[in-house]
């Protein structure tokens, strides 16, 4: 076929998807229940229920249960979860068991280290708490609460690899329809030692304060099939990427091209990658746009 702008044939295909078909698996995907999990079996107030009574709308969704919080059968029964609380009052007066809900991602006392395989049985509980007690904002305090809430529609790195990768953001969640404002673990904060983290402690109070900010603001829900046009056709696309590059020599706007590093030599993966880098349309200082070209097949 020739080259189609800077296009060739090779790439075209890629395009087209004629490079070959990728196998598609007939494995189901797992339900997950309380016995892939299993931490049911060895703590004493096995899956946790809701406390609070959410006089403010507000749902905060902490990581797992300590050992005292499950002797206790509540959160905030250690030392860390009660310096927690007097912040909050102190600071902000939000009292957490008046104003708020609390729920955990793993619902029942993982004495270790949190695996996926503990958090994905129990975000069912939180679909249905959510569903329930029909909060304005869910606050998920850490990286865990936050891989519990969203976590089965955020894959790998966009998971993040740690609370800070989300801490601060508000986020108009399209699937559960409120904002969703991530924090800071607490146990970074080591409020309960001699040397607490000041920085974290006050980053944690302004993220606080932006997310009852939000309370009763309407998220707005994106109709993506009105908003994202896509374009098909070798002709259509080649003349998409020629007049963006046509826009990028206005001197108000520049176009950087992204190339991604690439995996090993010659595969099908490679090829995509090449071809379509991220293109980051710079406008105004105010903002920037991120567009992503992708392909399926």
């Amino acid at each position: 076929m020739g080259k189609i702008g800077f296009l060739d044939e090779i790439d075209m295909a890629v395009i087209r998807g004629d490079e070959g078909k990728r196998k598609k698996s007939s494995r189901p995907s797992k339900v997950w229940i309380c016995a892939d999990c299993r931490l049911d079996q060895s703590c004493q107030t096995p899956k946790m229920p809701v406390y609070g009574n959410g006089k403010k709308k507000v749902l905060i969704v902490l990581d797992t249960p300590s050992q005292n919080e499950d002797e206790r059968g509540e959160p905030y029964a250690g030392p860390r979860g009660l310096l927690f609380k007097e912040l909050l009052e102190d600071r902000l007066g939000i009292k957490v068991k008046r104003d708020c809900w609390t729920i955990f991602a793993v619902r029942c006392c993982a004495k270790k280290t949190i695996k996926p395989y503990n958090s994905e049985p129990c975000r069912r509980y939180i679909h249905s708490d959510i569903e329930e007690l029909n909060p304005s904002v869910i606050i998920p305090v850490g990286y865990w609460a936050f891989v519990g809430l969203v976590g089965d529609r955020l894959l790998g790195r966009h998971r993040g690899s740690g609370s800070g990768d989300w801490a601060g953001h508000v986020i108009p969640d399209q699937f559960y329809g409120r904002w969703v404002c991530p924090t800071w673990d607490l146990f970074l904060l080591n409020m309960e030692t001699n040397r607490p983290d000041a920085v974290r402690i006050e980053q944690l109070i302004q993220h606080f304060d932006k997310a009852i900010s939000m309370i009763d603001k309407p998220v707005e829900i994106v109709d993506y099939n009105a908003a994202v046009k896509l374009i098909k056709g070798d002709v259509a696309i080649t003349r998409f990427l020629n007049d963006l590059q046509d826009r990028a020599k206005a001197p108000q706007m520049g176009l950087y091209w992204h190339w991604i590093m690439k995996p090993r030599a010659g595969s099908r993966i490679e090829r995509a990658i090449r071809l379509f880098p991220y293109l980051y349309l710079m406008g105004k200082r105010h903002g920037l746009l991120i567009m992503t070209i992708t392909m399926l097949w």
